[in-house]
């Protein structure tokens, strides 16, 4: 079936409602969900999935109008309704059935393989009309921007292990501190709130140990840009429980939401991500320090990079490690990138690319 240009309409607020819920709904996908009459011409309804463990968009889209006794019309979903029972809510495709919904528009299947097509497909046993961007132009604008505003839950699905987005801030000439490991401050404060911008987006925040015992870092979300808090990962082999000091992590309101592990307990870091993954946590913010972030970087468990670049030079301080390239040609490159002249307190770079191994 062809899509009009209604339907592409309808299908880009999806993702404008999808977008609500970001940083509240992980380790769900975001989804946003609109309700129309026949025609096209009127909004029955509208929502997305507000948090974790609540109704989905479809429900808020749906069920707004269960007194007045709507029925039938046209959903669009920016992603297909659930199927599957094995979670914390109803299945969505049953509520679509019960409102009699004539049609089902969405951009793209879901990767869970408890449902992957099998919610249009009990759809369609259902004599509701059924279409998907993604099968009709893989290619589309929208099918894209779907795709990349749910690369965590769609690499999760595919994966099983958490994305991992390394993040960094750098001098000119490409040092992480000073050669004493003095990095307070690389970048401005403006800078640094873009940074917790960042992080508000994630699950989870990583550094090493010995980041945490020289910074005693809180790791939260700062400046309000966070309704909900990250869980902190520290991975290393030094007993944090140890140190003479009381470290922020493990004594703050926040002590329940970190977690420790060491690498050696596993036989490698892909491993460890397994296990986290477990726990129902798909995305990971690693921040450091230097020999944390070259451990991803070595075993090609970087998803996404991004380098906040300050317009200072040090000379000789502490960067990212050895990763074992001698020849220019075998240097670690993207296959999609972006560079960004941010002009805040001072001018810097942001750099935010996906590796290509």
């Amino acid at each position: 079936m062809s899509f009009n240009q209604q339907d592409i309409f309808y299908l880009s607020k999806t993702l404008e409602l999808a977008e609500k819920g970001r940083g509240m709904v992980a380790p769900n996908p975001l989804v946003g969900a609109l309700w129309t009459s026949d025609d096209g011409t009127a909004i029955w309804g509208e929502g997305f999935h507000q948090r974790y463990g609540g109704a989905h968009a479809e429900v808020w889209a749906i069920e707004g109008k269960e007194s007045e006794g709507v029925s039938g019309g046209t959903l669009y979903c920016n992603m297909e309704p659930c199927v599957h029972t094995n979670k914390q809510t109803p299945p969505c495709v049953d509520l679509i059935i019960r409102k009699k919904i004539q049609r089902v528009v969405i951009i793209l299947t879901d990767p869970n393989p408890l449902v992957n097509g099998d919610g249009l497909k009990k759809l369609a046993e259902n004599g509701i009309t059924v279409s998907a961007l993604e099968r009709i132009d893989p290619q589309h604008h929208l099918v894209q921007a779907a795709k990349k505003q749910n690369e965590i839950f769609i690499h999760f699905m595919q994966k099983q292990r958490p994305f991992i987005h390394l993040k960094w801030a750098q001098t000119l000439d490409g040092q992480l501190a000073t050669s004493s490991g003095d990095s307070k401050w690389i970048t401005s404060e403006a800078a640094r709130k873009e940074a917790h911008r960042l992080r508000a987006k994630y699950q989870a925040v990583l550094v090493g140990t010995n980041t945490v015992i020289t910074d005693n870092p809180k790791l939260n979300v700062r400046y309000g840009l966070g309704d909900q808090q990250p869980y902190r990962i520290i991975i290393g082999t030094n007993n944090l429980r140890e140190i003479p000091y009381p470290l922020q992590i493990l004594t703050d309101e926040l002590k329940e939401r970190t977690l420790l592990f060491n690498p050696a307990d596993f036989p490698s870091l892909h491993c460890m991500l397994v296990e986290i993954g477990k726990q129902k946590i798909s995305s990971i913010l690693v921040e450091g320090g230097g020999y944390t972030l070259t451990q991803f970087l070595k075993e090609h468990l970087a998803d996404k990079i991004t380098v906040f670049i300050a317009p200072k030079i040090i000379g000789k301080g502490l960067g990212i490690d050895s990763l074992g390239i001698e020849k220019m040609s075998d240097a670690l490159v993207f296959h999609e990138q972006q560079l960004q002249l941010k002009i805040l307190d001072n001018d810097h770079f942001i750099f935010t690319g996906y590796p290509k191994y």
